[in-house]
């Protein structure tokens, strides 16, 4: 008996030893109308240049292996100055959402770590861990290092595709390490994604050569409407952190229509911030190459 018990803790808590977790923070907007091109370019605008903290939202990620390795890093874009460029002088309207900015970088851990005790204390930061094998622990830790030595990081945009090469935005950047992770459920993407067809008319820059004045995103007289999806226009998929957000603060309600299928492990607090947590230790780990083409 004393012979089997030491066996099992070798080989099942060696497993617990070497295990790790993911987890994203999701920091909502202080404010974004999606109603129509014109409600969220002027709630956009308003936010960017009204010098407002994460104006339109942010996903930073942690990952924490027990041998030590880990990281804390979050994408972001171009500096002010470059947004308010694009918008005030050279007309890019929406365009703006198709936008790869080429100065992107990465949030460091410093960086990180200054934020969160005052969005705990004020519960503007909501969070979902996923508890780690170690093997899927050590691939998120993979996709990290090569995503910054490939120089991935220094591209920034809302429709960037990290997987793809492209860069990303810091919503698609979370994303991505639940899909190399095998943890991107069918239900979280439903409910982290916003899926829009642009019309020309509100997109000015090199996609269409047009110039959106400024004005015309206060102008509640301008016609505005998401078009159909068989209308022809300019489609985006990306994520959005406020409906990340709402979907941890819909759970804490007690509606878990949108959780996924792995077991819901807790409900955890940091002072006024609210989070899951899951155990994902159990969901197989992709096995194939990380990038895709």
């Amino acid at each position: 008996m004393k012979v089997f018990f030491c066996v099992f803790l070798a080989i099942f808590g060696a497993q617990a030893a070497h295990a790790g977790s993911l987890t994203l923070y999701f920091y909502p907007s202080p404010g974004l109308n999606w109603t129509s091109p014109r409600t969220i370019g002027a709630s956009t605008i308003t936010n960017s240049l009204g010098g407002q903290d994460h104006a339109i939202g942010h996903v930073d990620v942690e990952v924490a292996c027990d041998d030590g390795t880990g990281l804390m890093a979050g994408a972001t874009g171009a500096e002010m100055d470059a947004t308010k460029e694009l918008i005030m002088n050279e007309g890019y309207g929406l365009g703006l959402f198709f936008h790869d900015f080429p100065d992107g970088r990465l949030f460091q851990p410093d960086e990180i770590q200054a934020q969160l005790p005052g969005r705990y204390d004020s519960g503007r930061l909501s969070f979902a861990t996923f508890k780690l094998t170690s093997e899927a622990c050590a691939r998120l830790v993979r996709y990290h290092r090569e995503y910054v030595e490939n120089g991935y990081d220094h591209h920034y945009g809302l429709a960037n595709r990290p997987l793809h090469r492209e860069g990303s935005g810091c919503t698609a950047f979370g994303v991505s390490f639940l899909e190399v992770a095998g943890l991107l459920d069918p239900r979280i993407e439903a409910a982290f994604a916003r899926n829009l067809n642009t019309p020309p008319n509100w997109v000015g820059g090199p996609l269409t050569g047009n110039f959106i004045p400024v004005r015309r995103f206060f102008n509640i007289l301008w016609p505005s409407r998401w078009l159909d999806d068989d209308e022809s226009g300019f489609f985006i998929h990306f994520y959005d952190a406020d409906l990340m957000d709402a979907w941890v603060r819909a759970a804490w309600a007690g509606d878990g229509n949108g959780l996924p299928g792995y077991p819901l492990a807790s409900f955890e607090r940091r002072g006024n911030a609210l989070g899951l947590v899951f155990d994902a230790t159990h969901v197989p780990v992709p096995r194939g190459e990380i990038w895709q083409d």
